[in-house]
């Protein structure tokens, strides 16, 4: 008797399979860097930031209407918060960016972070950007004012 051939997949089930392979949540993963930066801010918070919720996406899509709202209103009644966007860029790569509502004796203000690790067209870096105010436009996309300074980081703070 000759042994048997096991074969797991055919030969349209094994190209679906790596073709779902390529799209699977961990590819949606920010950068490690990313992560750390992120990580290290939320330790540095004096009080942990409502949770609004993540978007994931694709550019020209609606995202999360209901997260960037709660992100308005919590500015809005100086609350901290947080919301969390993944969208993919025109080549498919996904692009994560996290808004916090920071509270303290000045007032609120927004910071801003966005992870171009991902972005193959763009060098292994998070921005940092520290604004005055958030709200939402018309087309119902978060609107950032006062947005003065930028920190470029290449390692964790």
């Amino acid at each position: 008797m000759s042994p048997r051939r096991s074969t797991r997949f055919g030969p349209a089930g094994l190209w679906t399979t790596l073709a779902m392979a390529a799209h699977l949540p961990a590819c949606d993963t920010p950068s490690r860097l990313y992560r750390q930066v992120i990580a290290a801010y939320i330790d540095s918070l004096e009080q942990a930031p409502l949770d609004c919720g993540e978007e994931r996406a694709n550019w020209g899509e609606p995202g999360d209407q209901a997260g960037r709202q709660c992100l308005v209103d919590a500015y809005d009644e100086g609350i901290p918060a947080r919301f969390t966007s993944v969208r993919e860029t025109n080549e498919g790569e996904p692009v994560t960016s996290d808004y916090f509502v920071e509270v303290d004796s000045g007032g609120e203000r927004v910071v801003y972070f966005i992870d171009q690790g991902r972005d193959d067209a763009a060098a292994d870096e998070v921005w940092r950007y520290d604004c005055a105010s958030v709200s939402l436009s018309d087309a119902g996309l978060l609107s950032l004012s006062g947005c003065d300074t930028v920190e470029v980081l290449t390692e964790v703070p």
